[in-house]
């Protein structure tokens, strides 16, 4: 997570397939400061998709007329 931290510099949204992710792992491991995170895990092994978006869009996006 720490590289990913540090490769996310200067994108708005990331994208991430195949996570992994599940239940055991909770979304503060997972958390990217400045960053709003959506995710899905599969209940089966692997699979599972994560989307990042930037706390500036995500502000924009929720607080305006399209809400």
């Amino acid at each position: 997570m720490d590289e990913l931290k540090h490769q996310v510099v200067g994108y708005d949204v990331v994208g991430i397939t195949e996570s992994w992710g599940s239940s055991e792992i909770s979304d503060a491991e997972l958390h990217i400061p400045g960053f709003q995170m959506f995710r899905v895990d599969r209940s089966t092994r692997g699979g599972g998709v994560i989307l990042y978006v930037s706390q500036s869009i995500y502000r924009c996006c929720t607080a305006g007329p399209f809400r």
